[in-house]
């Protein structure tokens, strides 16, 4: 087994430009109105702090946001201060910056690799992180050739997802997956409608045995 820790390497970028708001296009060709998830940051960003703050400092160290690594993918952004934690008050920030763009989905494809090798056939799940409760459903797909996944949407002819911190779960019914890839995962991803500056291209889960 590597040493090397596993993590998703790269994300997207140029999101922001590609969000249409709540409006996409349909396989019709006409647009389809798609409804924006209600959010609410002060309940959410409480409620990140409640479950994830283990020494009730009021804030979440790295070692915290381990737990979370759908809220830990862009903790350096989130950290509008940069002294390496995240404050209840940086994360109402970011959930209501998702509030005020009111975007419904936003494009998104990933790619699997197993050993630096496309992994084809994995279900990759993606589950929002437990203290943003049920305002987005899990999305699945399955890894195709190339190890690219792509995740459907009816009435949509583009791969898209809901904006939403991701815990990323991939199993694979060729191979056994290390549990930190699927019941224990340590893999997440944010979906945002914005340019995410510390990471270049679609994002790529590389996955060891």
């Amino acid at each position: 087994m590597s040493k090397v820790a596993p993590r998703a390497v790269a994300a997207i970028t140029g999101v922001g430009v590609l969000a249409l708001s709540a409006m996409l296009v349909g396989c019709s060709g006409k647009p389809s109105r798609i409804a924006a998830p209600t959010w609410d940051p002060a309940v959410m960003a409480d409620r990140a702090i409640a479950d994830l703050d283990q020494d009730a400092d009021g804030k979440l160290s790295a070692a915290e946001l381990a737990s979370a690594p759908g809220l830990q993918y862009n903790a350096k952004q989130i950290d509008a201060d940069g002294d390496g934690h995240l404050s209840r008050d940086e994360i109402f920030a970011r959930i209501e910056h998702y509030q005020k763009m009111g975007v419904g989905l936003t494009p998104f494809t990933c790619t699997v690799l197993l050993n630096n090798r496309p992994l084809v056939g994995a279900k990759v799940r993606l589950a929002p992180e437990p203290f943003l409760g049920d305002i987005v459903e899990p999305r699945e797909a399955t890894s195709a050739e190339g190890g690219s996944v792509k995740f459907a949407a009816e009435g949509i002819n583009m791969s898209v997802v809901p904006v939403c911190m991701y815990r990323v779960e991939i199993t694979s019914p060729e191979v056994t997956l290390p549990a930190r890839y699927n019941t224990e995962t340590t893999l997440g991803i944010e979906v945002a409608a914005m340019t995410d500056i510390d990471h270049q291209g679609p994002p790529v889960f590389h996955l060891e045995q």
